[in-house]
């Protein structure tokens, strides 16, 4: 009876490589998945604060207040264009207060540490 008990446990050994490979794709698929989120998060929304800040930059006030969800032909209720250039225009601010678009930068905080 030498081979009777040779491949004993070959089927466990097996199962137990099956199982061990699907959790670890699981883990990896949930870490890979949890890092784009946090890193695609605010995409959106700061594509849309470039677009803004480069619109005021420009001095293409018509632009930037469509990038601020109103429209001349349909304005904000309680913010209208006039309050929007008194709030951003070149007149905004005290006078002798720097410009605080184009002296603004949309580098990193570096008191804030980069997590990436």
């Amino acid at each position: 009876m030498p081979g009777y008990l040779d491949t004993y446990g070959a089927g466990e050994e097996q199962r137990n490589r099956i199982v061990i490979r699907s959790v670890s794709a699981v883990i990896v698929v949930v870490i890979c998945g949890s890092l784009g989120w946090y890193l695609l998060k605010n995409h959106h929304q700061e594509g849309i604060v470039k677009t803004f800040v480069d619109a005021l930059r420009r001095g293409d006030y018509q632009s930037a207040y469509r990038d601020w969800g109103c429209t001349s032909q349909k304005p904000c209720s309680a913010y209208s264009f006039n309050s929007f250039m008194s709030d951003w225009g070149t007149g905004a601010g005290a006078a002798n207060a720097p410009d605080p678009v184009s002296s603004a930068s949309l580098t990193a905080n570096p008191a804030i540490p980069a997590c990436f």
